[in-house]
């Protein structure tokens, strides 16, 4: 994980960084999280090392064979670990003695046969490898899944695992707790509104990478993360489209290029997860992540999610010294 990716509050987390004795991360890039780490242990991307690719429910399973030699001193993660079992006089029982390119024949050889013995057709690791991919027999049967599909049926024969067996909108046990934002049922709590910081910032998913992954591509594309406003907001504070903006509040600030669009409602402005957190020695953030700006808070006393939306901010036109 990248943790000064996605970490709420990143100036209290920085702080927080310091309290560790040694850092260590394995990485392909030099993330923000690799920068701050004592020591990084390089490891291989996907194209440096041979394996398998299949996520739960895809009906496509690939073999990904090595496209290129491990660059400079990167390892795969296997093999770092193999590494540091030796040092911790270990290595036989992690390894099990074998390699990495046996335990993916072990592993995929168990996948074979329990498919085969749930009547689920799938290649060999040979054949695989000849093709590619396959598409597995998996999701053939022409239905669509159901949610709760059984207890929809029949809900006496299949309750579900409430107290009651049935779909709860109110908990009485949750409402024993006595928590004050949560009354056992599902309300709106308004959010605290500071005058200061009228504006209310969303950080949805990048278009352009998968979280942070590929932060590393697209800066070589663009410099500063996009922030879409309402041109209504935008005329009040005399800026412009492309315009360099910062955004800040009372934990933060960073920078963004403005994107102007009627597609957002005015008071509220967007501004995409996924920028490598990279600030100034004045702490202002180059790269635009919004998490300098978010709350490091719980959803509420129950749940303690992330609170990554709904955040007060205030923008300006950015003036460069």
């Amino acid at each position: 994980g990248n943790p000064f990716h996605h970490h709420q509050d990143l100036n209290r987390l920085a702080e927080a960084w310091q309290y560790p004795e040694t850092v260590i991360v394995h990485e392909p890039w030099w993330t923000a999280t690799a920068e701050r780490a004592d020591i990084v242990l390089p490891a291989t991307t996907q194209f440096e090392r041979s394996d398998i690719g299949w996520a739960k429910g895809d009906p496509y399973i690939f073999y990904m064979p090595q496209m290129i030699p491990p660059v400079g001193l990167a390892k795969d993660d296997y093999d770092i670990f193999t590494e540091l079992s030796k040092k911790l006089n270990c290595e036989e029982n992690f390894t099990e003695n074998q390699s990495s390119e046996e335990w993916i024949q072990s592993i995929y050889d168990k996948f074979y046969m329990q498919s085969k013995s749930q009547g689920i057709n799938v290649a060999d690791l040979e054949t695989l490898k000849e093709k590619n991919f396959e598409r597995m027999t998996i999701d053939l049967d022409g239905e669509d899944y159901v949610p709760f599909k059984a207890f929809r049926d029949d809900p006496l024969k299949n309750p579900l695992g409430t107290p009651s067996g049935k779909i709860e909108i109110y908990s009485e046990k949750i409402a024993k707790f006595n928590y004050p934002e949560i009354p056992g049922h599902p309300i709106f709590n308004k959010p605290l509104l500071d005058q200061k910081f009228p504006l209310r910032l969303l950080s949805p998913q990048p278009h352009d990478k998968l979280h942070s992954q590929l932060q590393a591509a697209a800066e070589d594309i663009t410099k500063h993360a996009v922030l879409v406003m309402n041109p209504q907001d935008a005329g009040k504070r005399g800026i412009s489209k492309g315009d360099l903006i910062k955004i800040w509040n009372s934990r933060g600030s960073c920078l963004a290029t403005l994107e102007i669009k009627e597609t957002i409602i005015p008071g509220v402005i967007s501004l995409a997860t996924g920028a490598w957190f990279s600030p100034t020695k004045e702490g202002l953030d180059i790269s635009g992540n919004p998490n300098v700006l978010t709350a490091d808070t719980g959803t509420s006393d129950l749940g303690q999610g992330a609170a990554a939306h709904n955040i007060e901010v205030e923008v300006e036109k950015y003036q460069e010294n």
